[in-house]
């Protein structure tokens, strides 16, 4: 049987990383929101790159770096 409304489901209380533009932490409410086996990478307060849904967390982790692209003296962590 269908449910009429869609169970209310807490997100986790967790701050975006510091230093995050105004579209970067759009983008962390969003990665909250979304399924399990995700990661969120930064590199610097304007770049970043996060994965969802993925088999595995090391999976997840390794996409979201790969969607990071880094100004050049950052790191993406």
């Amino acid at each position: 049987m269908l449910r009429d409304k869609l169970i209310d489901v807490q997100l986790p209380d967790v701050r975006p990383p510091s230093g995050l533009n105004g579209r970067g932490r759009e983008a962390f409410a969003t990665y909250l929101a979304s399924g399990p086996n995700k990661a969120f990478a930064v590199g610097g307060g304007s770049h970043f790159g996060w994965a969802t849904g993925r088999r595995t967390t090391d999976e997840a982790v390794e996409d979201a770096l790969g969607f990071c692209v880094p100004a050049a003296s950052a790191k993406c962590t």
